[in-house]
């Protein structure tokens, strides 16, 4: 800990970062959570995601920074997300060099032997982004304890902070009767410290009986301006991912 005077603070000159995601949306170094229901179709947007991010290109209407990624898909079996990785390639004709991939069922991050794992990849190939799909899986203490949520978020940080890793991790919400809700940042299953410690939450409601969803964005602290919610429509034969409003 180093105390700094005013002064010090005002003539220090911030390195120049460029958003990976623009509108402050996500910068490097900082956290964003994508969570929904089961069925909001928040593993093919977290993919749909590392393919723009990777390549650079607009998500939902917002600039991304070509930035090199590391997927980890912890709850779809690896024949299934293979398939849908050759759908969303022949769909949209992208192939980043720079998406790297792990699928796996079992990786404990809040225990040093997991996170252990996580230092060694990140050390191998330098990634600018990290998406974890989903939280509970990286988890082996109890989701909703703060105590153990902390272990998990400050190992997180430790790389964050050492390496300039971002993160992006993928949430479940609570059960709920949504016409109650008044709240959708409240409805992320865990921890609050989940919300306190992300910078954006973008919550995925997907329309009955359709591949439309909705992106609620619930906090965006570093934005500077109020997030407009986006409506995506999704082609499942190609998973091609087009905007509406």
């Amino acid at each position: 800990m180093k105390p700094e005077t005013l002064k010090e603070i005002l003539e220090w000159k911030p390195p120049n970062t460029t958003p990976i995601i623009s509108d402050g949306i996500l910068l490097p170094k900082s956290k964003l959570i994508l969570f929904g229901m089961w069925g909001s179709l928040k593993s093919m947007t977290a993919m749909h995601t590392a393919f723009c991010i990777a390549s650079g290109k607009d998500w939902f209407g917002f600039k991304t920074k070509k930035t090199t990624t590391l997927l980890i898909q912890l709850e779809i079996p690896k024949a299934e997300y293979r398939n849908r990785l050759i759908k969303y390639i022949r769909g949209n004709s992208v192939t980043p060099d720079n998406l790297w991939l792990v699928n796996e069922s079992i990786i404990k991050l809040d225990r040093d032997y997991g996170f252990r794992q996580l230092e060694q990849v990140i050390s191998l190939i330098h990634p600018g982004l990290i998406i974890i799909d989903p939280i509970y899986r990286i988890l082996s203490g109890d989701i909703t304890r703060g105590y153990d949520v902390g272990q998990l978020l400050d190992n997180l940080e430790h790389t964050m902070i050492n390496d300039g890793v971002s993160y992006i991790l993928v949430g479940h919400t609570k059960k709920f009767i949504p016409e109650l809700v008044w709240n959708w940042g409240q409805e992320l299953i865990g921890s609050s410290y989940f919300q306190d410690w992300t910078h954006t939450a973008i919550y995925l409601e997907r329309e009955a009986n359709t591949y439309n969803i909705n992106l609620k964005f619930v906090k965006a602290d570093l934005a500077d301006r109020i997030l407009p919610d986006k409506k995506v429509s999704i082609d499942r034969d190609t998973l091609r991912f087009t905007s509406i409003i």
